[in-house]
């Protein structure tokens, strides 16, 4: 027990560390751009307008760190578990893509949704998480992608082969592909990892947190989640998360 307390004590405070050291760069360079904005050193217009898209760029960083953390936080302490509700997925995911998809454009991007559910589709959720891990998801998706890249959610059914009796009854499967390049095969294993930086193409920004929050959503949903990628960390990558039927799901209560 008493090993147990101190490796957990360990472990929120290495938590804490990483935290405090992730958040300082972005924030040492909006003080550092304000500063010399305020001291008239960018006083011609376009070194002006430039380093007011820094600020700009790096507050959005901190926004998504802090949401980030927030997520983690409250899957941590199971905070999620009261705030399960019966959601329209169906209509969740669509409506969840119509509104992705003007981001990706703006962000010069091609975004595509194929959502092949039943309308009825029915599944209890946190829909406050759902929504930061396929932001998370999709996020990444962008970001890797080169400019004018696919980035594509789907979502179908397939049977579930650990479901009893046979047939077994179908799963939910949500994917989020992209056709970036790709996760190497020294990452692959870790991408979900607290704190995990990918040392290849697609290295992890900021705290290290996104993927693991994704996972811990998931997870905490009694969903499942994996990844796929070419071997050589070229063609994309592709996250699927898998809804078991909804009898077999956690309640909220």
């Amino acid at each position: 027990m008493r090993l147990a307390l101190k490796e957990e004590e360990r472990r929120r405070a290495r938590f804490i560390m990483g935290i405090t050291h992730d958040l300082k760069t972005p924030l040492a360079l909006i003080k550092g751009y304000t500063e010399a904005i305020a001291d008239g050193m960018t006083s011609d217009p376009a070194a002006l307008k430039q380093s007011l898209a820094i600020i700009a760029g790096k507050s959005d960083q901190l926004e998504t760190m802090i949401n980030d953390l927030l997520s983690f936080i409250k899957i941590d302490t199971g905070e999620w578990r009261g705030a399960l509700t019966s959601v329209n997925l169906t209509a969740f995911l669509c409506d969840y893509a119509e509104r992705i998809k003007s981001d990706a454009e703006l962000l010069r991007h091609v975004f595509e949704s194929d959502i092949r559910l039943p309308p009825d589709t029915q599944v209890p959720m946190d829909t406050a998480l759902v929504v930061r891990a396929l932001e998370n998801l999709i996020g990444n998706a962008i970001r890797y992608t080169p400019e004018g890249g696919l980035v594509r959610l789907s979502a179908w059914l397939e049977p579930d082969e650990l479901a009893k009796p046979a047939p077994p009854p179908s799963r939910i499967v949500i994917e989020v592909r992209d056709n970036g390049p790709g996760i190497g095969a020294d990452d692959l294993p870790h991408v979900f990892e607290t704190f995990y930086r990918g040392t290849s193409s697609r290295r992890e920004q900021g705290m290290g947190l996104g993927l693991s929050v994704v996972k811990g959503v998931v997870e905490t949903h009694g969903w499942t989640i994996s990844v796929h990628s070419r071997e050589n960390g070229s063609g994309g990558a592709a996250f699927r998360i898998g809804i078991p039927p909804v009898s077999s799901l956690p309640s909220g209560e």
